[in-house]
């Protein structure tokens, strides 16, 4: 039994209440992926589960109820990728466009969805790094 607490440090704004589940329609991992907060099956169902923390929506926006739902499938796995368990470069276009369908689903402007999606895959990568997976901090 440790006497310190590990503990996560990150730009959250957002943690999730109750776990979701989203039928994903273009990820499907060659297995099943279980990791802390989310799961991934590799019929493409994702859980995302209680206490799942997301910074939103990124870039220069607004965050609105049209956008939430996406920013956290896209957020959860991005986090899958940086932890190793899904190749973004095999994975990134797909995992953005699933993003894209949700923003669709929730009544997004279609010009707002282009743009996100262009801003998406242009500058998306970085969320997908595993050099970029959120670091272990340790207090005594």
């Amino acid at each position: 039994m440790s006497k310190k607490i590990r503990y996560y440090e990150g730009d959250f704004k957002y943690v999730v209440e109750e776990t979701f589940h989203r039928q994903l329609l273009y990820v499907r991992p060659d297995s099943d992926i279980k990791w802390k907060w989310l799961s991934l099956s590799k019929d493409g169902l994702l859980i995302i589960r209680w206490g799942y923390p997301s910074d939103g929506p990124s870039g220069p926006t607004w965050d609105t109820e049209e956008t939430l739902r996406g920013a956290f499938v896209h957020d959860a796995l991005c986090q899958l990728c940086r932890q190793g368990f899904i190749d973004p470069e095999m994975w990134e276009r797909k995992i953005n466009a699933e993003a894209d369908a949700i923003w669709d689903e929730c009544g997004m402007l279609e010009a707002r969805t282009e743009i996100w999606e262009a801003m998406l895959n242009t500058f998306g990568s970085f969320a997908m790094n595993p050099k970029n997976k959120w670091k272990v901090l340790e207090a005594p």
